[in-house]
C-alpha cells in the first residue's frame, strides 16, 4: 500500500463533503504557495502582470 492511501478512499469521490473540504485545502495551499512565486517572477521581469 501506498504511502497516504490508508483509510482515505472513502473521499476520493467527489459525491463526500470529506473531498470537498479536501479539494478546498488543496487549493488554499497552491494559492500560498504560487502568490509569492508569482509575485517575484512580475517583479523580475520574468512574467507579464494580468
Amino acid at each position: 500500500m501506498a504511502h497516504g492511501e490508508r483509510g482515505h478512499s472513502r473521499c476520493r469521490t467527489p459525491d463526500t463533503a470529506a473531498y470537498w473540504f479536501l479539494m478546498q485545502i488543496g487549493m488554499a495551499l497552491g494559492f500560498l504557495t504560487a502568490y509569492p512565486v508569482n509575485a517575484w517572477l512580475i517583479r523580475r521581469g520574468i512574467k507579464e502582470a494580468m
